[in-house]
């Protein structure tokens, strides 16, 4: 059975070796998928997650990353948002004020699947706008670069031995991906296309369109959100509801149209931190898809001035 996966793992590895990381926790870091969120908060943003896929299979991918962005103005100043007196240092201020600004950001990718080792870097450019009041709209860039190499710590004599491994060489590829996303305080939509290519002038594209809004009160707000996914000629689509207490504790569900649903439940420990652990359960009958998948994703806010628990603007 050990080796019919490996099998697996390594077939689908060769096949896709340029192929980019999927995640459970774009709702919460869109950034991951569309680089035009670079700056949309008021305040430095990094997050760091660590996912382990198929537990319980021998080689099974497990991926870690971490992502920052924040906004920027010309003066080099974080600019945000202006605040009034009544709801300044509030959980949400009742009035606030986007100027135009633009965001900076990075992210860092890498992702074991069997004796491959796959990492992704790229950088992000955005530039936020006002259309109209309380109405935002944001366009990001970002460049990149895939590097796929074998991983040292699952290599073993018997697989160095196997010709692809022997004969394997470290492959570089490209990465761009563009974004546009048009936000407000209860709402947001946006889509983003990335593409990779390699030397050998393969390509894969990827096509992801976001849409979600919020509802509630002070006590309890609820997030209803929706992905849509077009990796080169497949489509797939997430539909999915959050609920948070007090923009202290919060949970959600989401299905996946491949037969999965994701669970997950997170907290705000201080207005500078946060966590959010997720579970993947397939609905499917094989060996590796009724394994189930865990996500960790940790959140830093630096710089957050207003100490507000939760984003002042939908992403």
């Amino acid at each position: 059975m050990k080796k019919l996966v490996f099998t697996i793992l390594f077939c689908w590895t060769l096949s896709f070796g340029y192929a980019q990381t999927s995640f459970d926790h774009f709702f919460i870091n869109n950034y991951m998928l569309n680089p035009a969120i670079a700056g949309i908060e008021n305040y430095v943003d990094i997050q760091v997650g660590f996912r382990n896929q198929w537990n319980g299979v021998d080689g099974a991918p497990t991926t870690g990353y971490i992502s920052w962005h924040q906004p920027i103005s010309k003066s080099g100043k974080v600019p945000g948002f202006t605040f009034t007196e009544e709801g300044k240092g509030s959980r949400m201020p009742k009035t606030l004020k986007h100027h135009p600004h633009h965001g900076i950001g990075a992210n860092l990718i890498v992702d074991n699947v069997g004796v491959f080792s796959n990492q992704e870097l790229s950088a992000t450019y955005a530039l936020h706008i006002p259309i109209a009041s309380g109405l935002n709209a944001s366009l990001g860039f970002s460049p990149g670069l895939l590097i796929q190499g074998l991983n040292n710590s699952r290599l073993s004599n018997a697989v160095l031995t196997d010709p692809a491994i022997a004969g394997f060489d470290t492959r570089f590829s490209g990465l761009l991906k563009l974004g546009a996303w048009i936000y407000a305080k209860h709402l947001y939509a946006g889509g983003a296309f990335h593409s990779s290519f390699d030397q050998n002038q393969d390509i894969e594209t990827r096509y992801f369109i976001n849409a979600g809004g919020m509802f509630g009160n002070k006590i309890m707000r609820f997030k209803p959100y929706t992905v849509v996914r077009r990796v080169n000629d497949d489509w797939t689509y997430d539909v999915g509801m959050q609920g948070m207490w007090q923009s202290r504790i919060w949970g959600g569900a989401s299905w996946r149209s491949v037969s999965e649903l994701v669970y997950y439940v997170g907290a705000n420990i201080t207005s500078s931190l946060s966590a959010t652990f997720l579970y993947n359960d397939p609905l499917q009958n094989s060996y590796i898809s009724t394994s189930s998948t865990q996500e960790i994703v940790i959140q830093f806010r630096i710089g957050n001035r207003a100490k507000v628990l939760c984003p002042q603007l939908l992403w």
